[in-house]
């Protein structure tokens, strides 16, 4: 078999070499820096648009429930009334809830009497 002829036949002349490098070295690396580019705008743009949409979604939107309970509670603190506490053992004890306003001011007028009667 080494007596056949060879399959490809080869023009005098005409290399196999690319009949312009400069091109390809240019067109190659023209391509490698605007795909860059791309896949660089198209994250930055990604990740903006998902961080908007957990800032409306999760951070922004005030949660119902708990807007209904805080205002049950600041109505609560801002009133007087009675409730009771059950201790472990049974017990039921009676106790008076008064306004947070007020508190503040008997701990204050109890802290300033208390003070009075021991520099004295």
């Amino acid at each position: 078999m080494s007596h056949s002829e060879p399959l490809a036949v080869e023009t005098p002349g005409i290399g196999h070499d690319d009949p312009e490098p400069q091109a390809t070295w240019f067109i190659g690396l023209a391509g490698a820096v605007i795909l860059t580019a791309l896949v660089l705008a198209i994250s930055v743009l990604f990740f903006a648009a998902q961080a908007r949409v957990i800032d409306d979604v999760v951070v922004d939107v005030p949660s119902r429930g708990r807007e209904v309970l805080k205002s049950e509670q600041l109505a609560l603190v801002s009133q007087f009334g009675r409730y009771s506490v059950t201790a472990p053992d049974g017990t039921v004890t009676e106790r008076t809830r008064i306004p947070v306003t007020e508190a503040m001011a008997l701990i204050v007028a109890e802290g300033t009497l208390s003070s009075g009667a021991a520099s004295k």
